[in-house]
């Protein structure tokens, strides 16, 4: 029997389970930010739940300038690529992003998303004295705690009396767990033949050279999974997110993509960028302290689930 917080990091927080699907409460939180982040815009960077809850632009910086066509303005405005304005008929396309049949869940959800949170569904680990004692007794945890007191905290609430007596319960010995390696590569599904976009007032960005898009941008990720102790908590999630929208937008520049503005495109990479940034984050807790209420925490303050337990 695996040793308690043990478990898939991303399964234990209800995102994907061991088999690479993602799972109903991850997909129904994934789609609800897209939609959220097109009715809402993402003006100055204020669009995304990390924004909101740091209080920090996400992206950092607006991008390049696009075309953007829109029904309440002249025919064609210019905006920044991540910072794009509200989209007025983003509602219209709620039943197309939420058939899991459909395309956008086909490409998006179940190919590009699936793959790398599959790839990121680490299992817990800890080293003694120092792990999430909610593996083993109830133990509330506050994620507006700044994460690095973590270090300083734990170890207070894991005295020698508690470690004696959960000792004696699990029978003499505590298990440790050993540290999961971190995948150097993640496969690449394969990627459904490409129909027209229905006709929602979205440009979907056909003409993107997807495969070559998807592998080149899934290769990068691995790379980023370090298991360190964050340095603080908006880092924890902003550096990885930077990082991962540099190699974005410089493989959308790449691809030559200034012809077009891809305002579901754009929002639906920024959401898994986003919450890719908190996958990590969640890994980065759940590789030093195990699988427990803290990481869960931390996946729901970056909203990766809905309705999950």
């Amino acid at each position: 029997m695996a040793p308690p917080g043990t478990d898939k990091i991303l399964t234990h927080c209800g995102v994907v389970d061991a088999n690479g699907k993602i799972m109903p409460a991850g997909r129904k939180a994934f789609v609800a930010q897209v939609i959220a982040l097109l009715i809402g815009g993402n003006e100055d960077g204020k669009g995304l739940l990390l924004s909101k809850a740091l209080s920090v632009p996400v992206p950092p910086i607006g991008g390049p300038q696009f075309p953007a066509i829109s029904i309440v303005h002249p025919p064609v405005v210019m905006e920044p690529l991540f910072w794009f304005g509200p989209e007025p008929t983003a509602l219209l396309s709620l039943p197309y992003l939420s058939d899991e049949n459909g395309m956008w869940s086909k490409i998006f959800v179940d190919g590009l998303y699936a793959t790398i949170a599959s790839a990121l569904n680490l299992n817990g680990s800890y080293v003694l004295p120092i792990f999430d004692p909610s593996i083993y007794v109830d133990f509330d945890f506050d994620i507006n705690v700044d994460i690095p007191t973590l270090a300083a905290k734990i170890p207070t609430i894991i005295t020698p009396d508690f470690i004696i007596k959960l000792n004696a319960k699990l029978g003499g010995s505590i298990p440790i767990p050993d540290l999961p390696a971190i995948p150097p590569t993640i496969s690449m599904p394969e990627i459904p033949p490409m129909p027209k976009p229905p006709a929602l007032g979205f440009d979907f960005g056909m003409k993107l050279a997807f495969p070559s898009f998807f592998i080149d941008f899934i290769a990068s990720i691995p790379g980023l999974v370090i298991p360190k102790v964050p340095v603080s908590l908006p880092d924890i999630f902003l550096g990885p997110f930077n990082a991962m929208l540099d190699i974005f937008l410089n493989l959308l520049l790449k691809l030559g993509v200034a012809l077009i503005s891809p305002k579901l495109l754009t929002a639906t990479m920024l959401v898994i960028i986003h919450n890719v940034a908190v996958m990590i984050a969640c890994d980065m807790i759940g590789l030093i302290l195990g699988c427990g209420a803290i990481v869960t925490s931390v996946s729901k303050f970056g909203g990766l689930s809905i309705g999950a337990t």
